[in-house]
């Protein structure tokens, strides 16, 4: 790793970044801000002079405050008076043609202090927040009043001229705060004139006791605040109140590291928005200290943490490991955290000159935890031509369009069989007609009355008609069962009301419009059906029933110019030509035919219907593991990578198998693992899904194992998640696979999880034509044992024998054939590659085997119970010739059956059956094997008790004993 010649940074002082100055407002003795560009004083005579007549007529103004009359007449006379100053700046920014006050009100803060000194201009623009100009001409009104200022200060006012006072000499400063003691009248100039000068703590203090029920005063006092003590007063966490960027920089820049309480605490608040949110992680990775540091790596590696946290939080820590490089390593490397070692790594791989810069500075215990990651970096290999994989399909775009198309204007239904009868009775169900109805009384009753709903469903139809207008205008709490119902009874004549439910709840009310068929049903199906989200099951409904007579309320979108419209059309005429085809949907627009079948023969993505994947969130390609040809000799290329992405997020795109032809199956597999966990670290954003999915492509018994972990913890994921996880395993289709998919169908935490899994596994199984629990057999996974049940691992001088004993424990030989109760750690003298592959190997054979173990013996445990048979050829796969099972099923009494009779035996060390009297067993051909029940044992049971105890098997579950 080359060592970089820049000096690393001062870790212990705040640095804003650059952006931040431009937002930043200065105090005195913080951080320093570029002085303002240009000569903003050299406007105010061309100001003053388009606004002439209402200036010079402010003196005679009968509408204006006599206060300020005076004070106008003292300035304008050559007597410099500040009231008067601020006077004539408020009206000559209401005048027409000067620009207003973001233009006039800076450039006449400029000008008093070019002519009359800053302190001046502090005062001024005080005074300024105690006036309001309304109206236009020389007769406006100007009111002067205890003070109020717009948040947004116009021109950023205020805070020029706390620039200015932030940078004036010390005599000037001082000079300013003494003269604004003398405008601290009001609240609200006590909360300006503490903004301004925000040393006088004091000031600041009392700002803070008093300005709890003004906004924007509150505003102004989380401007000013410097001491750590006043970060819990109410005026800085004012309910409902979104902290902006300029708040936030200007506590850093005041507070500094003490801010991180703060900041904390606004991260804990029920319904923070995720823009202040960034904001605040923001700011928390610009403090220079261990605690905010470390405040980011547990939101990145902890535990509950909210995925769309997490995703923030890893950005905004990967900004703070730049900018503490030798404070990242050090608090990452001792974290156990597997997201936060994920993103040591890419940090390490992103950086590598600024890593081995900051190594120096780190405790040998804490180099060696980062170095491994660190070094881990790709060989140098040549690059691959770049142009080696397909074009993508966005890049050949196809977007026919036809101006001038209109959708028919008609409205029409199509009711299946017994529909509405069938809507019409659970209405009723919901809603029951009243006994012996008076339905004389019926015009008496009050469209928005107690029992208008029974009403308007049961009574007179000529006496209900006039009440459906009554109910357009509201009842959006109306059970669905019972506008379902009015809509059955009165079918169009009720599309209003149908639509007033619609808009107060789409999601609730979609399915009323699946018998209607018109264009603006057909534009807020097909979006529907676009998003996938709520109303997207009746959405589907719809385009299914109306096939091919939708087709023309939908072409004219789909062909049309407005992509927001065009995206949604195109996905439900997509849909409905799978059922149809392309010409037969094509067939029913005439008039644009051609462009419609265009449209639907090319790819999604050419059309702008498959949206390019985003992923610069959650994944930095330029440090993920290389992908290298099937020669591996030569490596893919930055641009080829990106091609790569992209065709594992589109996995159907035209050429896409190529990945598969001309990539390294090892590294290819590695990359797709990268990629998950870089999402799931990411917080597993929804576009970002494929990631999981391409896994089932291009994936391995360690994706698996990736996705395995994962799903453990996703019980409240989306299902769409969970279901995408599960099949993963059914793509990869490995033995390990396939059993982590079966041991999910039976042990998940979740049922809604079990229930998924059990579905993709008996499709596996259908797929191959072998029963459920057969599948299950032939799919328990070796890990790579021999058939003896041994595995070696290769240390590289050192070479070790690992093995299982009868209880599934390791057993460990080395060398000289000493027997260890597990495998060394690697020593110095050991190879630095193959030694710690080998131990992490080890360590997670040893997890395998035994979570194995437990699946297996409760299947044969269940399998006792169900009396679930095997023939003999079946038998000796499953129990005798795998390597883990054998361990098991040894320590159990089997039953062969064989026309109503059976023998009892046992599976020897020698893979031989011993029958009770331990002789020889064989049972013939058409025998049937099962796990032996007490039941049928019989008095035998306590024979075979005993031949157990006499070669020391311990049974795997309570066979002879609690059966």
């Amino acid at each position: 790793m080359t060592e970089s010649t820049e000096p690393l940074p001062d870790e212990n002082v705040l640095v804003l970044p650059p952006a931040w100055l431009r937002v930043l407002h200065p105090r005195r003795g913080g951080t320093p801000v570029p002085p303002p560009r240009g000569n903003r004083a050299a406007k105010v005579p061309g100001i003053l002079a388009a606004a002439a007549p209402h200036v010079e007529g402010l003196t005679a103004n009968e509408h204006a405050d006599p206060v300020v009359r005076d004070a106008a007449g003292r300035h304008l006379a050559g007597i410099p008076d500040a009231a008067g100053a601020a006077a004539v700046a408020a009206v000559a920014a209401a005048a027409p043609g000067t620009g207003g006050a973001a233009a006039v009100l800076p450039a006449f803060a400029d000008h008093w202090r070019a002519d009359h000194g800053t302190a001046f201009a502090a005062c001024a623009v005080v005074e300024l927040t105690r006036l309001t100009v309304t109206g236009e001409g020389p007769s406006c009104e100007v009111v002067r009043h205890a003070g109020v200022w717009p948040v947004d200060d116009p021109g950023g006012v205020l805070r020029h001229v706390r620039r200015l006072l932030a940078a004036e000499p010390d005599a000037g400063y001082d000079d300013a705060v003494r003269r604004l003691e003398h405008h601290r009248e009001t609240l609200p100039t006590r909360g300006v004139t503490a903004y301004l000068a925000p040393t006088r703590t004091d000031w600041v203090d009392e700002a803070a006791d008093e300005s709890e029920s003004l906004p924007w005063l509150c505003r102004l006092v989380r401007l000013s605040v410097a001491d750590p003590a006043r970060l819990g007063h109410r005026a800085l966490t004012p309910h409902g109140v979104v902290l902006s960027r300029d708040e936030l920089v200007t506590l850093a820049d005041g507070v500094g590291p003490d801010l991180l309480g703060f900041l904390q605490r606004r991260l804990d608040r029920t319904g923070i928005v995720a823009r202040e949110r960034g904001l605040v992680l923001d700011t928390m990775a610009a403090l220079p200290s261990d605690a905010a540091f470390a405040a980011l790596l547990d939101l990145v590696g902890g535990k509950g943490v909210d995925r769309k946290v997490r995703l923030q939080a890893r950005q905004a820590l990967s900004a703070a490991a730049v900018r503490f490089p030798v404070r990242a390593l050090r608090l990452s490397a001792g974290s156990r955290s597997p997201d936060v070692r994920l993103f040591l790594r890419d940090h390490a791989a992103a950086h590598p000159e600024q890593v081995a810069a900051a190594l120096r500075h780190l405790p040998a215990g804490v180099r060696a935890a980062v170095e491994g990651p660190a070094a881990g970096a790709a060989p140098d290999l040549p690059e691959a031509p770049a142009d080696l994989l397909p074009a993508l399909p966005w890049d050949r775009p196809v977007r026919p369009v036809v101006t001038g198309l209109e959708p028919p204007a008609t409205r029409e239904t199509a009711w299946a069989d017994g529909e509405r009868a069938a809507w019409i009775a659970e209405a009723a169900r919901e809603a029951p007609c009243p006994a012996d109805p008076d339905w004389t009384r019926i015009e008496g009753v009050n469209a928005y009355g107690h029992g208008r709903l029974e009403v308007v469903l049961h009574g007179p139809e000529k006496l209900v008609l006039p009440l459906l207008p009554g109910l357009e205008r509201g009842n959006g709490d109306c059970d669905p069962a019972v506008a379902r119902g009015i809509l059955a009874r009165f079918g169009t004549r009720a599309y209003e009301f149908a639509m007033t439910m619609y808009n107060s709840s789409s999601k609730r009310y979609t399915g009323l419009f699946v018998p209607f068929r018109d264009a603006d049903i057909a534009a807020r199906m097909a979006l529907r059906l676009l998003r996938g989200e709520g109303g997207a099951d009746a959405a589907r409904a719809w385009c299914d029933r109306h096939g091919l007579a939708a087709v023309p309320y939908l072409a004219p979108d789909a062909l049309g110019t407005q992509t927001a419209r065009r995206r949604p059309a195109e996905a439900a005429l997509r849909r409905i030509a799978v059922r149809h085809g392309v010409d037969a949907v094509a067939d029913a627009f005439p008039g644009a035919a051609g462009e419609l079948r265009t449209l639907l023969t090319a790819h999604p993505a050419q059309t702008g219907l498959a949206r390019r994947p985003k992923y610069a969130g959650w994944a930095n390609l330029a440090v993920l593991p290389p992908v290298l040809l099937r020669d591996r000799d030569r490596a893919l290329p930055p641009e080829a990578v990106r091609t790569l992405v992209e065709l594992l997020a589109l996995p159907d795109a035209p050429g896409a198998d190529v990945v598969e032809k001309t990539c390294d199956p090892v590294s290819l597999a590695g990359f797709g693992l990268a990629l998950f966990e870089r999402w799931r670290a990411g917080g597993m954003p929804p576009d970002g899904r494929w990631a999981l999915e391409q896994l089932a492509r291009i994936g391995d018994d360690a994706a698996v194992r990736a996705v395995q972990t994962a799903l453990r913890g996703w019980t409240r994921r989306d299902v769409r998640d969970i279901t995408g996880a599960l099949r993963v395993f059914a793509g990869i289709g490995s033995d390990h696979a396939l059993a982590a998919l079966y041991e999910t169908a039976t042990r998940g935490r979740a049922q809604k999880v079990r229930d998924a899994a059990a579905e993709v596994f008996a499709e596996a199984a259908a797929a191959r034509g072998l029963a459920f629990e057969t599948l299950a057999d032939r799919v328990v996974p070796r890990f790579g044992l021999d058939d003896d049940g041994t595995i070696t691992f290769d240390y590289g001088p050192r070479r070790f024998a690992v093995g299982f004993d009868e209880r599934l424990a390791p057993v460990v030989i080395d060398d000289d054939g000493a027997r260890r109760r597990t495998l060394p750690r690697p020593t110095a003298k050991d190879d630095p590659a193959l030694a710690p592959a080998a131990h992490a190997r080890f360590t997670d054979l040893r997890k395998d085997v035994e979570e194995t173990a437990l699946l297996q013996a409760g299947r044969l445990e269940r399998a006792m119970r169900d009396g679930r048979r095997w023939t003999p050829a079946e038998f000796r796969a499953y129990a005798v010739g795998h390597p883990l099972v054998r361990g098991i099923a040894r320590r159990l009494v089997w039953l062969a059956e064989e026309d109503g009779a059976a023998t009892a035996f046992r599976i020897a060390e020698d893979g031989t059956f011993a029958d009770a009297a331990d002789e020889t067993f064989e049972p013939s051909g058409s025998a049937r094997i099962r796990v032996a029940h007490p039941e049928l044992l019989g008095e035998a049971t306590g024979t075979w008790a005993g031949i157990l105890a006499d070669y020391e098997l311990l049974q795997p579950f309570p066979q002879l004993t609690g059966a």
